[in-house]
């Protein structure tokens, strides 16, 4: 008898630890992370105002401030490089664009400062992709594999969600890294082609409260295929 209540005691300690164990579900990830990021909700509510240094190498460092209102569908860009100061804002359908305070700009200019509704609309939603990480990943037309894989990532152990997008939206395939302790995102990794190990993968360290967000400070990129070196972004000031 004493020695089936060792056992029936070993079955069930045993259990919940192997149950404990197990991975969290892709839903419950996703949803720890954006508590964490975005504690209050505030992502598609507020406007967001984050200062960057912007690295790239060979190109020197520049500052860019930039103004993400999710709820307003504004979005204003201010980059500093050069010693030239370029202005694009997106205020729903409109986009104005000024450089040094004028609005008219000669071909060069153009070319050199790469002015246009297209660039505008694509710095736009860089910006609000990037920084609205891992809010973002609830966007329609996103869709999260239910495996969870176990990897670390960046030395950090880490939960692995595999994410694609409706044709819609785009065609890039995202691995999107959570820290296993506390489900912050980590990294993230893309490719056009998996097969041919194409795309990049971007590092992230610190967290930089920016309002009530708490999101990485600096991201860095690097290309998939032989880990170049791309550049960095940091925030350096933030409301």
């Amino acid at each position: 008898m004493k020695q089936k209540l060792i056992l029936l005691c070993l079955i069930f300690g045993v259990i919940p630890a192997l149950i404990s164990a197990q991975a969290p579900s892709a839903s419950d990830i996703l949803t720890a992370s954006i508590e964490y990021h975005d504690p209050k909700g505030v992502w598609e509510k507020s406007p967001h105002h984050i200062t960057l240094k912007e690295s790239r190498p060979g190109g020197g460092d520049r500052s860019s401030q930039i103004m993400l209102d999710i709820a307003g569908e504004h979005v204003r860009i201010e980059r500093q490089s050069d010693e030239h100061l370029l202005v694009q804002e997106l205020i729903g359908d409109q986009i104005t664009h000024t450089l040094d305070g004028r609005t008219d700009f000669d071909t060069a200019e153009i070319r050199k400062h790469r002015i246009s509704d297209e660039r505008a609309v694509t710095m736009k939603n860089y910006y609000l992709y990037l920084y609205g990480l891992p809010m973002k990943l609830k966007d329609p037309g996103t869709q999260i594999s239910d495996q969870v894989m176990d990897e670390s990532f960046n030395n950090i152990p880490a939960w692995k969600l595999k994410v694609t997008y409706e044709a819609s939206v785009g065609d890039d395939i995202w691995y999107f890294y959570f820290a296993k302790d506390d489900q912050r995102l980590v990294g993230y990794r893309f490719y056009h082609d998996e097969s041919a190990n194409d795309g990049e993968y971007i590092t992230l360290e610190g967290e930089a409260k920016v309002g009530k967000l708490l999101l990485p400070k600096k991201r860095s990129w690097y290309m998939n295929k032989d880990d170049r070196f791309l550049g960095s972004d940091m925030i350096v000031h933030n409301e």
